[in-house]
């Protein structure tokens, strides 16, 4: 996220400053580059709620916040996120293509769409949910990428492609390597 947001209630708009939202992506654990593009986090560090225009990148998000999973498909248009203060995001971004073979349903199905992730993994996404829940931000990644990775094993799905090239999908910050080990 570049710059500024806009903020608004009625006729009176601010300015949010981009350090007040805190985003930051990571490449994802090497053994599932092939399908994830990145891992991703957010928390809002504004005093009032806001809306964030999502814009369009040809990929499907698993994104907990506000204590369970949700799936974003790919967006035709803009999306408009309310980001409330104190919202704490972990996410990971597939790849273009990647995520019907994890998620086990179609694209298309999904397009300029937001479902919870139990509909379509039942309890193993409100599994995942809690464990996430009880964790810091860059373990809640870490532990969104193994239950995508353990989906990966579960469906078959082949791994042994190279990564497509990423078109500016992942940013630095930490590393995966650097972040806190967990179990689980």
């Amino acid at each position: 996220m570049l710059g500024d947001a806009t903020v608004g209630t009625g006729c009176e708009v601010t300015s949010v400053p981009a350090e007040a939202l805190l985003y930051r992506e990571v490449p994802p654990p090497v053994d599932l580059a092939t399908h994830i593009a990145c891992l991703w986090t957010q928390t809002v560090r504004t005093d009032e709620p806001y809306v964030h225009r999502v814009l369009p990148d040809g990929c499907i998000d698993i994104i907990w916040y506000a204590g369970s999973l949700h799936v974003a498909g790919t967006d035709t248009g803009p999306f408009l996120a309310r980001l409330v203060p104190g919202l704490r995001i972990a996410a990971v971004r597939f790849r273009p293509g990647m995520a019907p073979g994890v998620l086990g349903i179609p694209a298309d199905v999904l397009r300029d769409d937001r479902v919870a992730l139990a509909e379509i993994w039942g309890s193993d996404a409100d599994r995942l949910s809690d464990q996430i829940a009880a964790s810091d931000q860059r373990t809640a990644t870490r532990i969104l990428a193994r239950g995508v990775g353990r989906r990966l094993r579960a469906a078959s799905v082949p791994r042994t492609q190279s990564p497509p090239p990423s078109v500016s999908l992942c940013g630095g910050g930490w590393t995966y390597a650097s972040s806190p080990s967990t179990s689980g």
